[in-house]
């Protein structure tokens, strides 16, 4: 507590002691922190106008995974190894509206600090879908089925994970279009390189 938080509440404990969890500050918002056996560490996107953090993942590594906002106007993730914080997620042209506005969501957190998520699509201020991502460590991969047939004619498209597993795949759906008319959705997986379309197909 104090330099103006009213209230803490640890969300994640693992295996070696770690824990990560959110401040209210007495001003508004919240903000992040990771204790790692020694000391309370605040954690998150800092400065550029983000005014809140919150944690959402801690695994047995110790690798924190939450977001940042600002009110009203974006929501960024994160992805903090106990050295530094790095925003994650699918960026810059065609992720960010007109008015920079951005919601990336994280779904899942595996041991290798591994992120699966969700990325909204922009033309301008018009909103063009979703685009699955996989952060693998190191960038920040677009995944899930796109082309013929996963697009309308102006190219909205929706592709959602939902699924990560400890040697990095991923599972998801993709909704399938013909021109505009939405079709249903097909499963996938993303096995590290490539995302094939799986399940029931055909007649039947």
């Amino acid at each position: 507590v104090g330099a103006g938080y009213e209230t803490s509440s640890a969300q994640f404990l693992n295996e070696a002691g770690q824990v990560a969890g959110n401040s209210e500050r007495d001003s508004g918002g919240h903000q992040a922190w990771r204790y790692d056996g020694t000391a309370t560490v605040p954690i998150g996107l800092v400065g550029a106008g983000y005014e809140t953090s919150s944690a959402q993942f801690l695994n047995e590594a110790g690798h924190v995974v939450g977001y940042s906002a600002h009110y009203g106007a974006t929501s960024h993730v994160w992805i903090n190894d106990g050295v530094a914080t790095v925003r994650i997620g699918l960026t810059g042209a065609g992720y960010e509206g007109t008015d920079s506005f951005n919601y990336s969501v994280a779904y899942d957190l595996n041991e290798a600090g591994q992120v699966a998520g969700q990325s909204p699509r922009y033309s301008g201020t018009t909103l063009m879908g979703v685009d699955a991502w996989l952060y693998d460590g190191a960038d920040t991969l677009q995944i899930g089925l796109t082309g013929t047939g996963y697009e309308q004619t102006d190219g909205t498209r929706y592709s959602f994970s939902q699924l990560l597993n400890e040697a990095g795949q991923v599972t998801g759906r993709s909704a399938r279009y013909s021109v505009a008319t939405n079709l249903g959705e097909d499963a996938w997986i993303y096995d590290g390189r490539d995302t094939v379309r799986i399940g029931l197909v055909g007649t039947g």
